[in-house]
């Protein structure tokens, strides 16, 4: 009996394999097979591979959950969930910051008073309408309405009544 996926003629032989495995990305570091998803080499614990996607800067998602290099986000509301800008992803209850070491340590969970007025200011620093946020921390006193940020310098942001160095006041 012949096998299946194998046919041959004097000329050329012709090889047909089922496919069983998908490098997702140039890079080679997500993989998938019918049964699992796999970052560099090591199967992605709870990621569903019939519906995994690679996004931009090492982030991926399956439907239910965000990954950044292979590390869970554990989105708490993936209907409400969106990829910001730069460093800051949120759904309705938080927003998940991905700093200098995420690729170590994943996004860092960080609760916010209002989702739907949220925005990344720059790749430290972010706001909603009730509170600013520098990193994965609220900027304890800071006036949201009031707060920018400067373009040369992002560690730098200031509102109606302080100047704020990595998230921390400093005197005018």
């Amino acid at each position: 009996m012949a096998c299946p996926c194998f046919t041959a003629s004097l000329k050329s032989p012709t090889v047909r394999m089922p496919k069983i495995f998908q490098v997702m990305t140039n890079e080679g570091d997500y993989g998938v097979d019918k049964n699992h998803v796999y970052y560099l080499g090591e199967v992605l614990k709870g990621a569903d591979p019939t519906t995994f996607k690679v996004g931009k800067n090492g982030k991926a998602y399956d439907g239910k959950d965000c990954f950044i290099y292979g590390k869970p986000y554990h989105v708490a509301d993936y209907k409400t969930f969106r990829m910001g800008k730069g460093n800051w992803d949120l759904d309705c209850k938080y927003a998940y910051y991905l700093g200098d070491n995420a690729q170590e340590e994943g996004a860092k969970r960080l609760r916010i008073s209002d989702w739907k007025s949220f925005k990344g200011l720059n790749e430290l620093y972010a706001k909603d309408n009730k509170q600013v946020y520098f990193q994965d921390k609220v900027v304890q006193g800071a006036d949201a309405a009031t707060f920018f940020t400067y373009k040369d310098n992002r560690h730098v942001g200031q509102d109606k009544t302080c100047v704020y160095y990595d998230g921390q006041p400093r005197e005018l």
